[in-house]
């Protein structure tokens, strides 16, 4: 893939203002300005109506809710379970700077899970300090085509001990297996998965600080299996001290890998102690 030298110089300057930010949704929830399928959240408690929570139960009811906003400056929402999407539909996340708190969450439990089907869009939201994953889309097995895409613009992955943010299309994406070599190799996971392609545009973003929970959790992890191909596009993005790969593109099944990086930053990742160490992670690791 080529870009003008023209388009490289005009994603550079968008990505170091403050017009690079995906369209900020009006203060007042009662003006939508002739948008649909909209729903506002207006206050940080965990349940009940104004909540993420809620606006997402209503997007899983209904698929003429395609937008979620976020009211501007809102406290963290401290999430006491997992929110979960489970709609077929297209969702867009407009966080406005607003925060996924998980510290409260159970062992392993992610702060926002997406398992539909649907096309998923998150601007302007933090997912942090879940003990597993931030956030997590998982693709279902019985996917049989198509393409499920997913993009994340000024979006912030921070301090979660799992994946900063996984996105999954195999059936056994982790690896498994023993710290110390003379006990055993670590087993890779299976290539079944859906036969739906991935397509995932990173842009503004930050994975900062995830993965020191288990043994290989990334800041970002794309697994796919299957017959399906991986597309991975990530512009102007950070992936800084995450636990294991900054990067990690995974494709395990007959599909072809092609990736896309300018104007990005890894740096210090892969510093989960392990003794003796299995492999040294990388800024961005590419499996095929």
């Amino acid at each position: 893939m080529k870009l003008s030298r023209a388009l490289l110089l005009a994603l550079f300057a968008a990505g170091c203002s403050d017009s690079a930010r995906s369209p900020i949704a009006p203060e007042d929830p009662s003006a939508t300005f002739g948008l649909s399928g909209v729903v506002w959240v207006i206050n940080s408690n965990d349940v009940g109506p104004g909540s993420f929570r809620k606006a997402v139960d209503q997007a899983n009811s209904s698929s003429s809710v395609r937008r979620i906003y976020f009211r501007p400056n809102l406290p963290a929402v401290q999430l006491q379970t997992p929110v979960v999407y489970t709609g077929t539909h297209y969702l867009e996340v407009q966080g406005n700077g607003g925060t996924l708190d998980g510290s409260a969450l159970g062992a392993l439990e992610t702060n926002f899970l997406a398992n539909g089907g649907g096309d998923l869009e998150i601007a302007g939201l933090t997912v942090r300090d879940a003990p597993g994953h931030g956030l997590m889309v998982q693709v279902p097995s019985g996917a049989t085509g198509g393409t499920q895409k997913v993009v994340f613009r000024n979006f912030k992955a921070i301090d979660n001990l799992g994946h900063g943010v996984e996105i999954n299309d195999q059936e056994d994406p982790e690896d498994v297996g023993n710290a110390d070599p003379a006990e055993g190799p670590v087993v890779r996971g299976n290539s079944n998965g859906s036969g739906a392609s991935l397509e995932v545009l990173v842009t503004g973003s930050l994975f900062k600080g995830n993965g020191f929970g288990e043994v290989d959790r990334d800041g970002l992890r794309i697994n796919e299996g299957g017959a399906g191909n991986l597309k991975v596009s990530v512009l102007l993005s950070r992936a800084d001290d995450n636990g294991a790969d900054g990067v990690e593109l995974d494709e395990r099944g007959e599909g072809s890998v092609d990736f896309f990086i300018t104007g990005s930053h890894f740096a210090r990742n892969g510093n989960f102690d392990i003794v003796p160490p299995i492999d040294k992670d990388d800024g961005v690791d590419v499996d095929e």
